[in-house]
């Protein structure tokens, strides 16, 4: 399954001293929140558009979800579609693919009349399997473009911790 985490252990008196530890979490969880609604809309804005198994298809099936404890919080973002990990990382030369989806897309896409549909369905089908198919890698390039940007909001949240402290 495609995902990407961001994942924040905390130590120290900002976890073991009750007063402050509370205040941490919420600081922590809200800067994760935010995080994944930001890796949510990157990945989202490089998933490719073809067919779905339901409304919203692959772009519809992903999601971000704050998880674990405090000092041991976690940001996902992913999808629990069966054929996302494809979508990502590609398929290697092989196996042909499944008709059904190929004809669908076909047909949605390409807009194959029904008369020539067996036929294209059958030649898409045999190239992927022989050539196989480039992933669109949209997790991958959103974990890059988010880097920064989790390194710039945890270090405003250390700077407003640490003003706290003082």
């Amino acid at each position: 399954m495609p995902t990407f985490e961001i994942r924040v252990t905390g130590t120290g008196p900002l976890v073991t001293n009750a007063a402050v530890a509370t205040r941490f979490d919420q600081a922590v969880q809200d800067t994760l929140i935010g995080l994944g609604q930001v890796g949510h809309r990157l990945v989202d804005a490089k998933t490719p558009v073809g067919v779905s198994a339901g409304s919203g298809g692959l772009r519809g099936s992903l999601f971000s979800q704050l998880r674990g404890t405090s000092a041991r919080r976690e940001e996902i973002i992913s999808s629990a579609l069966s054929y996302a990990p494809i979508v990502e990382v590609g398929r290697h030369a092989g196996r042909r693919p499944p008709r059904d989806s190929i004809a669908l897309w076909l047909t949605r896409k390409i807009h194959v009349p029904a008369k020539d549909l067996t036929r294209a369905t059958f030649l898409v089908a045999r190239k992927i399997g022989r050539s196989g198919s480039p992933g669109a890698h949209m997790f991958e390039q959103a974990a890059a473009q988010l880097g920064p940007i989790v390194q710039q909001r945890f270090q405003a949240l250390v700077d407003r911790i640490e003003s706290v402290l003082e």
